[in-house]
């Protein structure tokens, strides 16, 4: 199969093939690791200065969560006397710096989550717009470098922001929902109306499919904004248009991808904080968090190809005449802008 079958339409050129409709989850990605092949050294810095970054920014800020989570997640009361749940040390190295009396512990923690919260926004934009467009230009048959990457960032940033927005809003009352539910029944199980296993259980299943329907959702509307200069709540109905016949294609991907995120994820929280020694930390987690920015990268990638799939597959044509490719100079320009 080439890499792209070009056609007119209505003065736009039309890029993708009759059978990209067709593809299932394994296509999906057996074709993203052929646009990483054909495109290796600007999907290398695209890695190694956009997507670490904000890679090792969201672990922290994850440890950050995790340990709140610890501290103040409701548990079921203990049949007899329980001793209290120790809380979990704020540190990255081996002596912990005892907090002063003018910035309690609880403040530094929320100032770091706060910081690692804006500096991960910025980043994550910057992630999507860059993979998005990459992905999109190598669909398209074009040669780019990571020079044209970085010049078409600024034309994507708007239409992302507000998108993002949006996104961290569904985020939020999808992680809301998930605590309310878990604050109802522990307060079922605490009149031994169900069983504490249970309980979990129940909490998993109910926040994996949210995160699941708002991930996708999510994702395919970064394509949308990306390609379709859609934003806000109308990019989220067009990707919920697009994802109507392609949850089981999005749940394949999504399962694909899971399950090595999930284990670097928990290998980084669980081996990293346990190391001995502060260098032996940062070694342990650089490394960890490098495979783990791969494979997030790559998830990325799909989700791009996905969303342009689902557009042939809704018979919808596919343009990149809105993005402008300088041929001598390398300099690129948002036609619209």
């Amino acid at each position: 199969m080439g890499m792209e079958e070009k056609s007119n339409v209505g003065g736009q050129e039309k890029v993708g093939t009759r059978e990209d409709c067709k593809w299932g989850p394994c296509e999906i990605v057996k074709k993203t690791f052929e646009i990483y092949k054909a495109q290796t050294c600007t999907f290398t810095w695209i890695q190694v200065l956009i997507v670490f970054p904000c890679t090792v920014l969201w672990l922290l800020n994850q440890f950050l969560t995790r340990k709140w989570i610890h501290d103040y997640w409701p548990r079921p009361p203990c049949p007899g006397p329980c001793p209290p749940s120790p809380p979990m040390q704020f540190t990255f190295g081996d002596d912990p710096s005892p907090c002063d009396n003018f910035i309690p512990c609880e403040w530094k923690a929320v100032l770091a989550f706060f910081a690692l919260f804006v500096f991960g926004f910025i980043f994550w934009i910057n992630v999507v717009g860059a993979i998005f467009f990459a992905v999109g230009s190598a669909y398209a048959g074009k040669t780019i470098c990571f020079k044209d990457v970085i010049a078409a960032l600024p034309g994507l940033w708007k239409g992302l922001f507000v998108t993002a927005v949006w996104s961290y809003l569904f985020f939020l009352v999808t992680i809301a929902s998930v605590f309310l539910l878990e604050y109802v029944l522990t307060a079922f199980a605490s009149i031994s109306f169900l069983p504490v296993p249970i309980v979990h259980l129940l909490t998993f299943t109910v926040g994996w499919i949210l995160f699941f329907f708002t991930t996708t959702t999510n994702q395919m509307a970064n394509g949308v904004t990306v390609f379709e200069q859609t934003c806000g709540p109308a990019a989220y109905c067009k990707a919920l248009e697009l994802l109507k016949f392609k949850w089981c294609v999005a749940l394949g991907i999504a399962i694909i991808y899971f399950i090595p995120q999930a284990v670097l994820t928990v290998i980084v929280n669980a081996f990293t904080w346990a190391c001995a020694g502060v260098w032996a930390k940062y070694v342990f987690f650089g490394v960890l968090a490098n495979l783990l920015a791969v494979v997030l990268q790559l998830n990325i990638m799909s989700s791009a190809i996905f969303y342009l799939s689902a557009k042939q597959s809704n018979n919808e044509f596919i343009s990149v005449d809105h993005f402008s490719y300088g041929q001598l100079t390398g300099e690129y320009q948002r036609i619209g802008v």
